[in-house]
């Protein structure tokens, strides 16, 4: 006869752990990816470079395009221990993941490195597609890691 489980415990949720920790480690995938960026920043700010300098800088697009493949790769890793069944939803969801993000990121990067002093819309849409790859990879990119887990591989 097994004994009652106190007021105090919780039922256990794998499901929301495998997320947790899936998250926790696409933060630290994201925190590695960030690190150069930041040795980047603390060299501008040492040699007196504006801040504007820093975000004009093409390793920001570089950045964004690393996060934008990270996350096509977690996602579709994940996705595809769950088999065949679902492959058309996943393949409509990595064409746009690459006609949204990845294409358009990858041209504001040429753009950003052809330009001598870049205009202030290029950076703009450089520092946007930046955070929405951020935000990208760490849902899709914990989803698709949080389903390797579910699934013990």
């Amino acid at each position: 006869m097994s004994e009652p489980k106190s007021a105090n415990s919780k039922p256990e949720d794998k499901n929301g752990d495998n997320y947790t920790n899936a998250f926790i480690g696409v933060f630290a995938d994201i925190l590695f990816i960030l690190l150069p960026l930041l040795v980047i920043a603390l060299v501008s700010i040492h040699k007196c470079s504006t801040l504007w300098n820093f975000l004009s800088s093409p390793e920001i697009s570089f950045a964004a395009a690393i996060m934008i493949g990270q996350t096509i790769v977690k996602f579709v890793s994940g996705v595809s221990v769950y088999g065949a069944n679902i492959w058309e939803r996943i393949a409509v969801m990595v064409a746009a993941m690459i006609v949204i993000f990845l294409v358009p990121t990858l041209i504001v990067l040429a753009l950003i490195m052809t330009s001598v002093a870049p205009a202030p819309w290029l950076v703009w849409t450089q520092l946007i597609y930046f955070i929405l790859s951020v935000l990208l990879f760490a849902t899709l990119g914990s989803i698709g890691s949080s389903l390797i887990k579910e699934k013990g591989i």
